[in-house]
């Protein structure tokens, strides 16, 4: 009977743990398990059942330092610089964390100032409409006037009637006299 092996997303959805928590646990329990030509893990039983017991202790509250494990003390070897590595891996999750946390201030203080300029803006706008309101009402009184002032010229020019031109008598004599000569 051949044995079954699987992938590390197929054991991850097994185990309901995220892929890179069970690289984790191979590096940091130096599982001995194969590699296909990708670089990917490959599990058999043995080891899923291994992953299943490092779950369960982690789940008790066990630090992954103290997690025991059945793998004979030739293939699981536990080092300083695991250690170190586990350290670090937490100390990465906690500022991924907080940077995650100063990511969400930030964007929500983002918010509240793009909703502030919004509003600034807005009322900008409603006194530059009463203004654009006001003067379009005073060019309108303005028009009205001067149609007014317009139709009262008219109405006086049209009554007024031509004023004979009266010549002084001077005038009518140097005109007599320019015709004589003429």
């Amino acid at each position: 009977m051949m044995e079954m092996i699987l992938k590390t997303k197929q054991v991850s959805e097994e185990l309901g743990v995220n892929p890179s928590t069970i690289q984790r646990w191979v590096k940091f329990f130096n599982l001995p398990c194969q590699r296909n030509e990708h670089g990917h893990y490959l599990f058999n039983e043995k080891h899923i059942e291994e992953l299943r017991k490092i779950k369960d202790q982690l789940s008790e509250g066990l630090a992954m330092t103290d997690v025991q494990i059945d793998i004979p003390k030739k293939e699981a070897v536990k080092t300083k610089e695991f250690t170190l590595n586990n350290e670090i891996e937490k100390r990465l999750d906690k500022l991924i964390m907080r940077i995650d946390n100063m990511e969400r201030r930030l964007e929500t203080k983002a918010d509240e100032v793009v909703s502030a300029q919004l509003l600034q803006h807005r009322l900008e706008i409603d006194d530059l409409v009463k203004k654009i309101n006001s003067l379009e009402n005073t060019l309108l009184e303005m028009q009205e006037k001067q149609t007014f002032q317009m139709q009262d010229y008219h109405s006086d020019f049209m009554l007024e009637k031509p004023k004979p031109v009266k010549r002084s008598w001077f005038a009518s004599l140097l005109q007599l006299f320019s015709m004589i000569k003429s």
